[in-house]
């Protein structure tokens, strides 16, 4: 189901936007759906997705570190994902001090989320607005009308407000360096000789590790 915003460029040209809508079940009262694109969609829900399971796997991993390194009673689980990052990266030195290259591998990831998260946190927090730019390079030629999700929200670390245009290609490009951050920590839980990281070896060391640490270590899609 879908429904047809009409939107005009400087120009006054005329612009049909098909934007993604649910099914409606139960209706009782009016409705609005959010100015999304139908083919916008599936990439933010991938983003909003995919970082909830890496997420989950992550403070997986946390864990296991915590309990290996009897650190239980310094508060971690209700902190927020920032700190969550800086205590993760002083428990992978202790909890891996005679495997090095292991702790490096998993500050690497931590370095790795810290970069793309801004950029979820924006896309699954912050309010959306469509945005249509009219590029008219040759005269001769129609003018070339590109749709951009227009985000706004809060940045609470540096106390300043964002605004930041996405395009299909950009989010697409988000989804996938999620899922690729994704995998690089499922790796752990279910390795693969084929995934590119770290030493086959190592891979199973940590699988260990998380088997002896975590008691609530569950099965989780194999990585390609």
């Amino acid at each position: 189901m879908s429904a047809t915003w009409t939107l005009f460029d400087d120009g006054g040209r005329r612009l049909e936007v098909l934007v993604g809508a649910p099914p409606i079940r139960n209706l009782r009262g009016s409705i609005a759906w959010a100015p999304i694109p139908q083919e916008f969609l599936p990439s933010i829900g991938q983003i909003a997705t995919i970082w909830a399971q890496f997420e989950a796997s992550f403070m997986q991993m946390l864990k296991a570190m915590v309990v290996a390194n009897g650190t239980q009673n310094d508060p971690w689980e209700r902190i927020f994902f920032d700190k969550k990052l800086t205590r993760f990266r002083a428990e992978a030195d202790c909890a891996f001090r005679y495997y090095p290259l292991i702790a490096i591998h998993l500050k690497r990831i931590t370095s790795w989320a810290e970069f793309l998260q801004p950029r979820r946190n924006l896309i699954v927090h912050g309010k959306i607005d469509l945005r249509v730019i009219v590029k008219h390079d040759d005269p001769a030629m129609e003018p070339e009308a590109t749709l951009y999700l227009q985000i706004s929200g809060r940045d609470t670390k540096a106390k300043r407000d964002i605004v930041q245009l996405f395009s299909l290609s950009e989010l697409e490009d988000l989804a996938s360096d999620l899922a690729h951050l994704n995998g690089a920590i499922c790796d752990f839980h279910y390795p693969n000789p084929q995934v590119p990281g770290l030493a086959w070896q190592d891979k199973l060391a940590l699988l260990d590790f998380l088997r002896t640490n975590h008691q609530g270590h569950h099965s989780m899609p194999a990585t390609t």
